[in-house]
């Protein structure tokens, strides 16, 4: 039996907060989401305060649609993640138009922009920046 899709992933919990105080997750909690919720072979949870007490309902229901429509197909690794910078790949399925995915996060917690090369493993696909994270361009052809 394979055991690759029965991993429960989760970024906070009630058990993480030391008498309801500050998690050391909460400064990237975002960044977090992002990584648990279009990785392959897993099944996220999405905390319940989180979700609606923190004010995270809007940005996690779109990383959840995020996952719902464009997280098929095999993953990718991308070779030039450094400290700062990390992105991951979904590449999506060829008899399902519109799937994949990019997924970039950072630990810059203080906002800009940056560049990064990555591999979509699908050549002339164009993506959109579906978070609305990016302000200068929202389409990104790889």
């Amino acid at each position: 039996m394979y055991y690759d899709t029965r991993a429960v992933t989760f970024v906070d919990n009630h058990d993480m907060r030391a008498d309801y105080g500050v998690s050391p997750i909460d400064q990237f909690t975002h960044q977090a989401y992002a990584y648990i919720l279009t990785r392959a072979y897993s099944t996220p949870k999405v905390f319940w305060k989180n979700y609606y007490q923190r004010g995270m309902k809007e940005e996690l229901d779109r990383m959840i649609r995020a996952r719902r429509y464009f997280a098929y197909g095999e993953p990718l690794e991308n070779t030039n993640n450094t400290q700062t910078v990390y992105s991951y790949t979904r590449q999506g399925l060829n008899e399902v138009e519109g799937t994949g995915l990019v997924m970039i996060i950072t630990k810059n917690t203080g906002g800009g922009e940056g560049t990064v090369w990555v591999n979509s493993g699908r050549p002339g696909v164009t993506y959109i920046d579906y978070t609305g994270k990016c302000s200068r361009n929202r389409y990104y052809r790889f």
